[in-house]
């Protein structure tokens, strides 16, 4: 199988993950310690991972925010299940018809949910019908929880579009389309528009380098953005942006060979989506 990476900007990575490799005292060098279970890491292509597994987000957040993929297959144990439980019925009573669909009318005990992520202070399970793709409807969501006086208390709920996270702080994805494609294009022409609020400016400055990996059967493209073309300023705690709807830029890509009958797949979202001859709506972000 063919495979060519063009990697970004690894520097950021230390930001967000504080791995001791990266100069805290007493650190060893670079490349001589191995990540604990379940820290993040990256990978070859620059994505964050979590025990091997891609780290994923509801949205596109960032290492904090993050589970690994195979949390998926709903095999992961809860600390304190029953606790959860408790929970998620006290939601139920108090939200009523605003508490996630699967958990109305039905006992926490039958309801179909599972863990996502669990720390020593906050949980995300899914809720409803969730598959190895992720929630298989609107009405399947994700349900953040926070320990309070030993026990669990639901702290938010909502949808779930799924995301790898993002190894960067103040970063977003972009969302790619590929309107005209042909199998003799060296190079590809790709519609990229900012996913973030950010007041309906122009992207120029604002785009990374894109991540291209090209395979036998697919060319998949990681392509973010920044809110500040340089370091936020000492007051970012105050930033708001307005979301009118972002322009549409068009870059080009270019490959190691002509694409054939291959793939062109946006990897801003889990899984990846097939963007050929699809152009992207502004007005959605």
């Amino acid at each position: 199988m063919r495979t060519r990476r063009t990697l970004l900007r690894p520097a950021g990575v230390c930001l967000v993950l504080a791995l001791a490799a990266c100069g805290a005292p007493g650190a060893s060098e670079p490349g001589t310690s191995e990540p604990s279970a379940s820290e993040p890491a990256v990978d070859a292509n620059g994505l964050l991972t979590i025990d091997g597994s891609v780290a994923l987000t509801c949205g596109g957040g960032t290492a904090e925010d993050a589970f690994p993929a195979s949390a998926l297959d709903g095999q992961l144990q809860p600390s304190d299940p029953a606790g959860l439980e408790a929970a998620l019925d006290a939601l139920a009573a108090e939200a009523g018809m605003d508490a996630p669909p699967a958990l109305q009318g039905t006992p926490a005990s039958d309801a179909a949910w599972f863990v996502l992520r669990e720390t020593a202070d906050t949980a995300l399970v899914a809720v409803g019908d969730w598959g190895p793709d992720g929630p298989r409807g609107p009405e399947d969501m994700s349900l953040g929880l926070e320990r309070v006086d030993g026990g669990w208390k639901a702290t938010g709920w909502g949808g779930c579009r799924l995301m790898p996270a993002l190894a960067e702080p103040w970063t977003f994805w972009t969302a790619l389309g590929a309107p005209e494609t042909s199998p003799d294009d060296v190079e590809l022409a790709l519609q990229v528009v900012e996913r973030s609020c950010t007041g309906g400016r122009e992207p120029d400055e604002y785009l990374h380098e894109p991540v291209v990996v090209e395979t036998d059967e697919a060319v998949t493209i990681y392509w973010t953005s920044g809110y500040f073309v340089n370091d936020p300023p000492a007051d970012d705690d105050d930033l708001a942006w307005t979301c009118p709807g972002n322009p549409s830029v068009t870059r080009t890509v270019t490959l190691g060979g002509p694409l054939g009958d291959r793939t062109v797949l946006d990897g801003s979202v889990w899984p990846a989506e097939d963007v050929r001859d699809r152009e992207v709506d502004p007005s959605h972000f």
